[in-house]
């Protein structure tokens, strides 16, 4: 797991229904919109608690690394950017690890504070909203960080059991979404 130089990245995770309700309570704080985007995630089979996915951002490619401690709700993670030509890693991953899920996102991306608070819809199962901070893996960083996400979560009415623990990759695999 993380050391203290490292960045990690602390997540709260909640599928909404009510996302103007929401988004208007973002920006009626003082949140702002930063981007919109759409993004296609392809995960690959590893095992338990890793995720290796190939994240595609307006023509651009960057391979994530990751393994999430859903008790602690942190991300380790290692990416590499700006892939060039990433057909022939992709077509490697397939053979090597085979395809787990295919996901497209769009995304609405507000910042608030230190706080980027994602509204991501995902056909096939519907919005989600996602506050996630990157700090430095140490305890006043990441104690701040997560009383300043359980205090969003809370005014967003988001409740301890509507937490999703599980990456999009794996949620829409319990679902039996086909790719």
């Amino acid at each position: 797991m993380p050391t203290g130089d490292e960045i990690i990245n602390l997540e709260i995770k909640s599928r909404i229904l009510d996302v103007e309700a929401k988004r208007k309570l973002i920006e009626a704080l003082g949140g702002k919109i930063c981007s919109t985007r759409e993004e296609t995630d392809t995960y690959f089979n590893t095992r338990k608690g890793i995720s290796l996915k190939i994240k595609e951002i307006g023509g651009k490619s960057s391979l994530l690394y990751y393994q999430f401690d859903p008790l602690k709700k942190i991300s380790n993670f290692k990416t590499l950017e700006n892939l060039n030509d990433q057909e022939p890693l992709i077509d490697i991953l397939k053979d090597v690890l085979g395809v787990k899920s295919v996901i497209s996102k769009k995304k609405v991306i507000y910042r608030y504070k230190n706080i980027n608070i994602n509204f991501t819809e995902i056909g096939g199962l519907g919005v989600f909203v996602e506050l996630q901070v990157a700090v430095k893996n140490n305890t006043k960083d990441m104690n701040n960080a997560r009383e300043a996400l359980s205090d969003l979560s809370k005014i967003l009415g988001i409740k301890q059991e509507d937490i999703e623990t599980h990456g999009y990759g794996d949620i829409i695999c319990k679902v039996n979404y086909k790719i």
